[in-house]
C-alpha cells in the first residue's frame, strides 16, 4: 500500500509555490484573478534595460482595436529588416496580456536579436472563444501589410505560443496557408521559464 506522502519539490518549485500563493486572487471576480496573474508573471519580469525598446501601441482591427506590445533590440536593424516574431500568450483565453508575458518576449527579442510583437487579443468573458483567432489574424495580417514602417522582413518570421496561445497559434497559421505564412511555429509549453 502505497503512503501519502506529498513530493518532494525543488528549490525553484518550492518558491514557484509560495510566489502563485503570495499573489492568489483577492476574490473570484475576473479583473481579480486577472491581476493577480499578472502580478505572478511579473515577479519574474526582470527590470526593463537599454537592451530592448519596448513599444506599446495599438492596431485597429475590423471591429475593435486591440493594443500591441513591440519588442526590438538596440543597436541598428539588418539591412534587409529585422527577423520577427509573432507571440501568442497563454493564460487559457481568460487571462493572461503583455503584462504577464513581457517577461519571455523581451528575452526572446534579446537572446534572437528579433522584433518580437505581443498582442492582447480579445479574451473571455467580453468576448467570445473565436475573438482570440480572429485578433491575432488581422493583427498578422496587419503587420504583414506594415513591413517597411515596422522595419521587419517578410521571409523572416515565426509564431510563437505557449499555454492556450498554442490553439491560436495553430490556427493562425492554418488560416495563413494560402498567404504570406510564417517559417517557423514553436509552441512552449509549459510557458513558464524563470
Amino acid at each position: 500500500m502505497m503512503e501519502n506522502n506529498p513530493p518532494i519539490l525543488t528549490e525553484e518549485m518550492q518558491m514557484f509555490d509560495y510566489w502563485s500563493g503570495v499573489y492568489s486572487p483577492a476574490d473570484q471576480h475576473i479583473d481579480s484573478l486577472r491581476a493577480a496573474y499578472d502580478a505572478f508573471q511579473q515577479h519574474y519580469t526582470l527590470p526593463r534595460n537599454e537592451e530592448i525598446q519596448v513599444e506599446d501601441t495599438s492596431l485597429t482591427l475590423s471591429s475593435h482595436s486591440i493594443d500591441l506590445r513591440v519588442f526590438t533590440p538596440e543597436g541598428n536593424a539588418p539591412k534587409t529588416g529585422w527577423a520577427w516574431i509573432f507571440y501568442v500568450h497563454g493564460g487559457g483565453n481568460v487571462v493572461g496580456s503583455a503584462d504577464s508575458h513581457e517577461y519571455i518576449a523581451r528575452q526572446l527579442a534579446r537572446d534572437l536579436k528579433v522584433k518580437v510583437f505581443l498582442p492582447e487579443y480579445g479574451l473571455v468573458p467580453e468576448f467570445d472563444w473565436k475573438q482570440g483567432q480572429k485578433d491575432c489574424v488581422e493583427a498578422y495580417q496587419s503587420i504583414i501589410e506594415q513591413l517597411q514602417i515596422w522595419n521587419i522582413c517578410s521571409d523572416k518570421n515565426a509564431i510563437v505560443a505557449d499555454g492556450s496561445g498554442v490553439e491560436i497559434a495553430l490556427q493562425l497559421q492554418q488560416t495563413l496557408a494560402d498567404q504570406l505564412q510564417p517559417k517557423i511555429l514553436a509552441l512552449i509549453f509549459p510557458s513558464f521559464m524563470p
